[in-house]
């Protein structure tokens, strides 16, 4: 596949976003050896962690601003882009937080790491727009409606409410394929009836469960899939039972859920896939599951 027209800032940054995650495994798995003998090298290394989570929301920060720009852009010309759009939909309250409260997130996690090694609480972490993205990465533009800083992954742009619905309907139709996390809120709900009373729409859609997490601060996650397996049901389609560590799915035609993959190995598949000599443009799901 030829590669991607992507401006050079972009690139960049992406690329330091990759390496400063490495750095912070790399520094993680370090210093929970070090752990075991405090001395100035377990210090070093909790720095080198620290270092490498500001220089990654750094970068993160930059990147969404950029990938922003070049969302607005093509949404305002009719050429729009040469790279395939993935719509991301989801509730905007799900996401709802500040970059100052993504780097309290971020640090807060070093620390929980930390007991987690030293099995003193279980940690469990999956940022489903954030593991999207960096699969997706430069071979496909990433979308989603909203506030550009109120999550980071997915390029956003605010629209009018006016313009809302019509937005939707042209980025959903343009889509090549579409990542829906169901919520509550009158507008994921009425997006959620457009996409399950289209045929074409539902074919292209895979649905997320989202998982139970540290940052979870909000109400259950059990109860709140309840109510939303209770709204899909009224719709005349079912939901997967919760599980804990949460699953990308579909729904087939009767409206069954079907197709159900963990979290994790999708995003690792769907990486591989879109990074792979035979990828050409086109995201197919059924070929992305064999490599799971």
């Amino acid at each position: 596949m030829k590669r991607p027209d992507v401006s050079t800032s972009i690139r960049v940054a992406r690329s330091i976003r990759k390496a400063s995650r490495r750095a912070w495994w790399l520094g993680i798995v370090l210093l929970m050896i070090s752990l075991s003998q405090i001395s100035w090298l377990t210090a070093a290394l909790a720095g080198i962690v620290v270092l490498a989570t500001l220089i990654h929301l750094g970068a993160l920060n930059v990147t969404q601003t950029l990938a922003n720009r070049e969302f607005a852009a093509a949404l305002a010309t009719d050429s729009g882009t040469k790279r395939p759009i993935v719509l991301f939909l989801r509730s905007f309250d799900i996401a709802q937080y500040s970059f100052s409260d993504k780097v309290v997130r971020e640090l807060s996690y070093i620390a929980l790491t930390g007991l987690s090694a030293l099995q003193l609480i279980p940690v469990t972490r999956y940022d489903v727009e954030e593991n999207l993205d960096d699969a997706i990465g430069l071979n496909a533009m990433f979308v989603a409606l909203g506030d550009r800083l109120a999550s980071y992954g997915a390029a956003k742009i605010r629209v009018k409410d006016e313009d809302w619905q019509n937005t939707f309907s042209r980025l959903a139709d343009a889509a090549q394929l579409i990542f829906m996390m169901p919520g509550l809120s009158a507008g994921a709900r009425w997006e959620f009836s457009q996409i399950v009373c289209s045929r074409r729409l539902r074919e292209k859609t895979i649905f997320i469960m989202q998982p139970r997490s540290f940052s979870y601060v909000r109400s259950s996650p059990y109860h709140e899939w309840t109510l939303l397996s209770e709204a899909a049901a009224e719709l005349g389609v079912s939901f997967p039972p919760y599980a804990l560590e949460g699953c990308y799915f579909r729904l087939r035609k009767d409206g069954q859920p079907s197709e159900i993959v963990a979290l994790a190995p999708f995003t690792r598949a769907l990486s591989k896939f879109v990074t792979s000599p035979a990828y050409t443009g086109v995201i197919d799901f059924a070929e992305v599951v064999k490599l799971v």
